[in-house]
């Protein structure tokens, strides 16, 4: 994986975290709604059947995904700004979090900086240049 295409993932997880924090909330009011309901409000045709317990399982169970799946997201992001960080020259640094983490174009990050067009490409491929990406475990392992 290129150094462009390992920060590239920040500016989508962004989305996908906010997409699952709001699917989160609506889980947890579907749970509080739940607890609302009584099992005289719910009737079943089955006696072995128990509906209500049916509908919390199965919502606790889409809570328990939604939130492993927003920590893994949070977690890669982290780890995606801690490369940026980790990049020993501050200009550099600052070129990278604008157009990765800020979501700022390349030409208004020239702008921001006072730099020509032809500038901040060049320093935009010497910062990529400077990024350690992490190798995956199971590269390692194989």
């Amino acid at each position: 994986m290129t150094a462009h295409d390992y920060l590239w993932q920040a500016r989508r997880l962004k989305g996908k975290i906010a997409a699952g924090e709001e699917q989160l909330a609506v889980l947890q009011e579907t749970i509080t709604q739940i607890n609302s309901i009584t099992y005289t409000d719910i009737k079943s045709k089955s006696p072995r059947r128990d509906p209500l317990g049916d509908l919390i399982a199965n919502t606790a169970d889409e809570i328990i995904a939604c939130e492993a799946a927003l920590a893994a997201n949070l977690k890669l992001l982290k780890e995606i700004t801690m490369a940026i960080y980790n990049v020993a020259d501050s200009e550099y640094r600052a070129v990278l979090r604008a157009y990765y983490i800020d979501e700022l174009t390349w030409p208004e990050i020239a702008v921001k900086r006072g730099y020509k067009r032809q500038r901040i490409y060049d320093a935009r491929d010497a910062a990529l240049a400077m990024v350690v990406v992490p190798i995956p475990v199971w590269t390692i392992l194989d």
